[in-house]
């Protein structure tokens, strides 16, 4: 396996040994002869490094459409074309993939979050069964890469020389599995890809033994295929027209295919069509589908696209393509050599288009052209993600998904994903184009394989001139079609063709970071000074323009540090860097010099537009039971991807209070650049709301809220499903109160501080997503009676689940708290107003000291929608009110919450759950009693909305002194219903700002 190596090694030592005999030869009369006779030599010596081995299949093999099972034999003619002799042959065995539940794909997705393959029932399973492999008919013992059972190799029982051939003949029964990735059958389909074993790539970096994955496609060497197969239906397309067809015996030959794939199916019809264009005399193309109009709306979307992709890159490689037609519930497509599968909902910002288009074009570069695509996903999805949006341009004036999510972009924005791509680097969250694909987050392989290297072809096409840029493509493509070439090599044609030295591109934004930050600093006596702040140093273009209108443009190659620019002779005033929003500079915003960006009111959600000075406008409607009906509105300046410095502002009017209440905050963000920490936030919060209302005397008493708090968010890999901080908070707390003088009442304002430590830990593992908070709490407050206490409290919550299938799961929380020191630990009285920060296992509105959720009815329990509870303390869904001490405590309180699904198929509407809730708590019920612990319990069913954002809990049984209480008030089962609204969980800024994947 080192013979890669000492090949090279043996190259480089000759071409040194010529070099050395060229320099001493040029001191003698043959310096000239010499010197052509290197000439001649020296390519030779440097085109060594490249060869291509060279492959043959000879497949017999039969489909069995019941059991979905193929018998076949395959003899493999394999030439070693190497420089160096092998002994040793690495086999791929993809669709072992699916032989067992822990196989690097199933690792993948569930890394992903997918979990339907590693709850399947064994019987969905698939792969190879008494597989043989033998040359010269000696039986070869195989020997799995890395445990993967997808990646075999085995010893040669001779070694192989260079321009040696040896035949591998396997005899295997492959069992198809269920169609989770691209492999396996479906109630009518049987999808024959990847179906037989497939040496590895050999080349000049030596083998490519690779696990099958479903994000990243895989690396085949071109070959050449005969095959025999019986199929017992006649609704079949592969990769080529058939040779012959009898008794169900389909036999095909193809040459120069990295794959080839077949697909039969019992209740849709193929369709055939041909096509030509000016490079293609004859397209033979075979639409299988279950609808006519489908199928003609595919041969419409080909025949539309081809021309385009002939002129732009060069003649389709294929005399036929067959496609398969999914249907509109299928969110994907895929690609293989003369046959691609598509599906989505045809029409307006079609699916069905996007994925015809995409697949189409990969006919040219995973197909013909063999990048490595697991290596090197940005040469094949890239280069098929930019000419397809140069497509859409072209014939749409937009992308498609800027299309789609056209509703959330000004006029000319930048394409929503090039702003998602910038956004993930601005949180820095994003990862260099050259990290391998079983590496990269599931984010990031989106954008890293095929947005960002789209964006960057777009962005060289502008540097270079598109029609520089489509010639070197093309001739590229005539040159290196069927050879898979490298990143080096594409490099390497691009510079002679073009002239250019493109080390900016390929050694800077592709290998190491393709974000970066250019400034404009200052324009004096006509030169310009732009300052690099941080990243990559690409070339920039910049828009110069006067006040007579006069504009120029300029290319200006990059740099680091500041640049001082000779612009052209004129009165120059205003300046732009990236005036067309092309480029992947991330700080757009300071890009102009001496231009206006106006303001600009939106009424709505958008993504940000930095020629703009965005503030969003959005009309409040709200409730609670203290100020009654609220109008107003909300005004804030960002929305995604986030700035350093956010803020909003939420003024409302209370009907009910008559007064102006409502919310601001105020956030600054500090990107770091430690091993630790990832950035610091700086928050200010400030929100005041009434909180009770008296009725007997027409008042009504509010709180102001004020709470400064910085943040440390702590570094993990791009890839961990980790994330973690650190927090310290202080609350500003200034409450009205009532005083009773005599038959006079006044109102009185309290000002108390909390201070808050806290650690935050998540991990969204898919299999068990987990939670950890721990909290240190000091509260020095002087209560009503005008009584100085202080506590130190130490609370711990901490949630785990366990997904049981795909979409069921058993959830655990346990939730503790200590009070450290508690001047009112003997205190059998539990009222905010006389005892601060108390535990409660049941925790409603009048539990809430420090208003750190929102309530409907924070404290009048004698009025409507006094059965709202929170997930803070206990947790407990019992709701009481405040004139009962149950499950609160001065001391010492802990809980058990478990939430589940029931393990059967429930409809939509009625997302039904299970609760138990254990939870103990020390208490006493009078000043002079001793602490007592007690316990309760209390469990139900709950019906959860919106992932949690809402939920409805019905107990069914409890503890006997909660049921107790309930029959002393004669509570009915309808009272006894209480709910929960989770708004803390779902605040959309924090879930931007924080996590990797956008949503929890």
């Amino acid at each position: 396996m080192n013979t890669s190596v000492k090949a090279l090694k043996q190259s480089d030592s000759r071409f040194f040994k010529l070099f050395k005999t060229l320099i001493t030869y040029t001191k003698s009369s043959f310096c000239v002869l010499s010197l052509l006779l290197i000439l001649l030599v020296l390519p030779r010596i440097t085109n060594a490094q490249y060869f291509q081995q060279k492959i043959k299949y000879n497949i017999n093999a039969s489909l069995d459409t019941t059991t979905h099972s193929i018998k076949g034999t395959c003899r493999i003619t394999y030439t070693n074309n190497a420089p160096q002799s092998i002994d040793t042959i690495f086999i791929h065995l993809w669709a072992n993939a699916f032989s067992e539940k822990l196989t690097a794909y199933s690792e993948q997705a569930i890394k992903n979050g997918q979990l339907d393959f590693y709850f399947n029932d064994e019987r969905d399973l698939g792969g190879y069964n008494n597989l043989n492999i033998s040359i010269d008919s000696k039986r070869l013992t195989l020997y799995r890469w890395n445990n993967n059972p997808d990646v075999v190799y085995f010893l040669s029982p001779k070694t192989i020389k260079q321009g040696e051939t040896v035949n591998i003949h396997t005899h295997y029964t492959l069992q198809l599995p269920k169609f989770y990735s691209r492999i396996g059958h479906k109630r009518h389909d049987d999808y024959l890809t990847y179906w037989y074993p497939t040496p590895a790539v050999y080349d000049n970096n030596g083998w490519h033994p690779m696990p099958y994955l479903g994000a990243g496609e895989t690396y085949n060497e071109i070959a050449d295929f005969n095959i025999e197969i019986d199929i017992p239906y006649k609704n079949v397309i592969a990769s080529t027209i058939p040779t012959k067809i009898e008794d169900n015996k389909y036999t095909y030959s193809a040459q120069n295919r990295i794959d080839f794939a077949l697909i039969s199916s019992k209740n849709k019809e193929v369709t055939n069509f041909e096509l030509s264009t000016d490079l293609t005399s004859s397209l033979k193309l075979k639409v299988m589908s279950k609808s006519s109009e489908r199928a003609q709306s595919i041969k419409k979307y080909i025949e539309s696209a081809l021309p385009f992709f002939e002129n732009w890159i060069g003649p389709f490689p294929y005399n036929s393509l067959s496609i398969i037609d999914k249907g509109i519930k299928s969110k994907n497509g895929m690609e293989y050599p003369g046959l691609i599968t598509v599906g989505g909902v045809d029409g307006k910002a079609s699916n069905l288009e996007f994925y015809v288009i995409h697949e189409l074009l990969h006919q040219w570069f995973y197909s013909s052209l063999a990048f490595d695509q697991r290596s090197f996903a940005w040469l094949d999805e890239g280069l098929t993600t930019y000419y397809q949006q140069r497509y859409y341009q072209e014939r749409y004036g937009v992308d498609h998904y800027s299309n789609k999510g056209k509703r959330f972009l000004t006029d000319n924005h930048a394409p929503i994903l090039q702003t998602i791509a910038k956004g993930q680097a601005k949180r820095c969250f994003h990862q260099s184009l050259s990290v391998p694909i079983d590496s990269l987050d599931i984010i990031n392989y989106g954008l890293n394989a095929y947005e960002i290297p789209a964006r960057l072809y777009a962005y060289l096409a502008d540097y270079l001139d598109q029609k520089v840029f489509d010639k070197a493509m093309q001739t590229f493509y005539i040159k290196w079609k069927t050879k898979h070439p490298s990143p080096k090599i594409f490099k390497q044609h691009l510079e002679k063709e073009t002239s250019k030295d493109l080390s900016w591109l390929f050694d800077g934004m592709i290998n190491h970071s393709w974000a970066y930050d250019y400034k404009i600093k200052n324009l004096e006596n006509n030169k310009l000074y732009i300052e690099h702040i941080s990243g990559a140093s690409p070339p920039y273009k910049i828009s110069i323009s006067n006040d007579q209108n006069d504009y120029n443009s300029l290319w200006i190659e990059g740099h680091k540090d500041v640049k001082i620019i000779d612009l052209p002779d004129g009165d120059w005033s205003s300046i732009i860097i990236d005036k067309d929003l092309k480029s992947m500079d991330i700080n757009s915003s300071n890009n102009y010099y001496n231009t206006s960006r106006p303001y600009k009111i939106i009424t709505g959600i958008k993504v940000d537009d930095a020629r703009y000075k965005s503030l969003y406008l959005l009309p409040f409607l709200s409730y609670n039971t203290s100020d009654g009906g609220q109008i107003g509105g909300v005004l804030f300046n960002s929305t995604f991807p986030e700035k350093k410095l956010s803020w909003l502002i939420n003024p409302s009017y209370g009907i009910g209070s008559k007064k102006i209440i409502g919310e601001f905050w105020i956030n600054y963000n500090q990107y770091l650049k430690t091993s630790v920490f990832r950035k610091l936030d700086y928050h200010l919060n400030l929100k005041s709301y009434s909180y009770r209302n008296s009725e007997s005397l027409s008042k009504g008493l509010r709180y102001t809220r004020l709470s400064p708090e910085i943040t440390f968010h702590i570094k993990h890999k791009p890839t961990s499903a980790s994330s973690s901080k650190l927090y310290a908070k202080t609350i500003i707390l200034n409450e009205e109160r009532f005083v009773f003088e005599g038959e006079e009442v006044y109102i009185k304002n309290c000002t108390n501080n909390i201070f808050r430590l806290g650690y935050n830990y998540q991990n969204n593992w898919a299999l068990g997503p987990s939670n950890l908070l721990a909290n240190i709490e000091y509260y020095p407050y002087k209560n009503v009676l005008l009584e100085k206490h202080n506590y130190i409290k130490l609370t711990l919550d901490y949630n785990k689940s366990f997904m049981y299938s795909p979409k069921k799961s058993l959830n655990f929380r346990f939730w503790g708290g200590y009070f450290i020191t508690n001047t009112q630990r003997e205190s059998s009285n539990f009222d905010g107003s006389i005892t601060k920060g108390s535990f409660a296992l049941i925790h409603q509105g009048f539990n809430d000291y420090a208003y750190d959720e929102y309530y409907i009815n924070r404290a009048n329990q004698n009025s409507k929608f006094a059965n709202q509870i929170s997930q803070l303390g206990g947790g407990f869904k019992t709701p009481m009110g405040s004139q009962y001490k149950i499950g609160q405590s001065n001391d010492l309180a802990y809980a058990l919450n478990i939430t589940g699904d029931f393990p059967i198929k429930l409809p939509k509407l009625l997302p039904i759950k299970f609760f138990l809730d254990f939870g103990y708590y020390s208490s006493k019920g009078t000043s002079s009693e001793q602490l007592i612990g007690k316990n309760i319990y209390s469990g139900g069913v709950l019906l959860s909305y919106g992932k949690g954002l809402f939920t409805i809990h019905l107990p069914l049984f409890n503890s006997d002194n909660i049921s107790e209480i309930y029959k002393t008030e004669g509570t009915t089962t309808l009272n006894k219903v209480s709910f929960k609204i989770n708004l803390m969980k779902f605040n959309p800024w924090k879930m931007l700002s924080d996590n990797k994947r956008f949503i929890n």
